[in-house]
């Protein structure tokens, strides 16, 4: 094999190309490149076209684990909503029956005043009555502003991670 002619493929200078040679500096610009010999062709291409297809490659890689870790991660969320929402279901009922004990005892308290005086198991009954009406709906409303507030959270970092995997299969398209 002889020297072959080729021009640079960054800035046009005239090389020769001796055969044995794989990679060289343009004389004229200082591009490395690489000779690349093939069907009888020989042609020139800069390393760092050569750098950044690897490196597209790399990041389609990287985007590819990230979208699985991001799936991951969105699962998980997924289920902690879940068993918070049934950790508050199992809350309210526990509430429920606690307040239904609390008023059974405090007429049990008035059924037991009412045999001193009426008035007083009257009174006894009432205040329980009320009371129980009073802070059930207020331990209700604690309760679904607190799961209101969670799921708007969690509802905020499943957009977030959703946003997240819809880049990274961006990059993995591209």
């Amino acid at each position: 094999m002889k020297t072959v002619s080729l021009k640079c493929s960054n800035c046009g200078g005239n090389l020769e190309v001796r055969p044995d040679v794989t990679e060289l500096a343009c004389g004229y610009c200082g591009a490395t490149l690489t000779v690349e010999r093939g069907g009888g062709a020989i042609t020139l291409h800069q390393i760092k076209d050569e750098i950044s297809h690897v490196r597209r490659g790399t990041d389609k890689a990287v985007a590819e684990l990230a979208i699985s870790r991001l799936e991951r991660d969105l699962s998980a969320l997924s289920q902690k909503w879940n068993e918070r929402q049934a950790q508050a279901k199992t809350q309210k009922s526990q509430t429920s029956i606690l307040l239904c004990v609390v008023m059974l005892v405090g007429w049990g308290v008035a059924a037991l005043l009412s045999m001193s005086t009426v008035e007083g198991a009257v009174y006894c009954a009432l205040f329980v009555t009320v009371g129980i009406a009073i802070l059930w709906p207020i331990l209700a409303i604690s309760v679904s502003n607190k799961m209101n507030s969670e799921g708007q959270r969690i509802a905020k970092e499943q957009k977030a991670i959703q946003k997240r995997i819809a880049e990274q299969r961006d990059l993995v398209d591209a």
